[in-house]
């Protein structure tokens, strides 16, 4: 559901429509959390009130405003706005990008695993490639956990069996990327073992042409 409601929040970015992005998907912004966690934004509004009621109510004894100074406040906003604005999309956008990328690398990994590895084995590197992607997104914050995301997932789609999942519980899965580390471990040894069967198999073969 989260996700869905990211790529939701992506769509409206691309298609630069302020207002939607504003008003409809106030969840998916900034502007949720800081009107409602920020104590600063209600200070700032409630200076701005004031300042705003003292000049209404005794204009002539403010002096004059420095219109030079105003010009050069407002356009280091305006710059600092607009390239804080530019870079956030551009990161969420590239994360974004990458994330969808990461499937058609494991596409290539399957279909590499079936031309090389024997059955069993192409079906425990299909398991830890999906079971790694998924495992990237948990622990880095509570959005994406090991009980509302990894389990119920895992449950459906049996990325791991109970062995597996025994011992990333050992590491922890809600502890940062040691457990995604874990399982590229475990398709590094994979690929390893495949690798000494090949070299012993060219190695019998060569034999057998010498000897014949």
């Amino acid at each position: 559901e989260i996700e869905l409601e990211r790529r939701d929040l992506l769509r409206a970015v691309k298609s630069f429509d302020t207002i939607n992005i504003l008003f409809k998907h106030l969840s998916g912004t900034v502007l949720k959390q800081v009107f409602l966690y920020s104590i600063y934004s209600w200070l700032n509004i409630f200076l701005f009130g004031v300042l705003r009621y003292i000049a209404r109510a005794s204009p002539k004894t403010l002096p004059p405003l420095n219109t030079t100074i105003v010009s050069i406040l407002g356009a280091f906003i305006s710059f600092f706005v607009i390239f804080y604005t530019n870079q956030m999309f551009s990161r969420f956008t590239a994360q974004y990008d990458n994330s969808t990328k990461i499937i058609g690398k494991i596409v290539n990994i399957c279909l590499l695993s079936k031309s090389y590895f024997s059955t069993a084995d192409t079906w425990r590197m299909m398991r830890y490639a999906n079971a790694v992607h998924l495992l990237g997104y948990i622990g880095l914050s509570d959005v994406y956990t090991d009980t509302n995301t990894f389990k119920p997932i895992n449950h459906i789609q049996k990325l791991l069996n109970n062995e597996e999942i025994k011992r990333l519980e050992e590491i922890g899965l809600d502890n940062g990327g040691n457990c995604f580390r874990e399982v590229v471990c475990w398709m590094l040894d994979l690929l390893s073992n495949r690798s000494k069967e090949v070299e012993d198999e060219n190695s019998s073969l060569s034999l057998s042409l010498v000897s014949s």
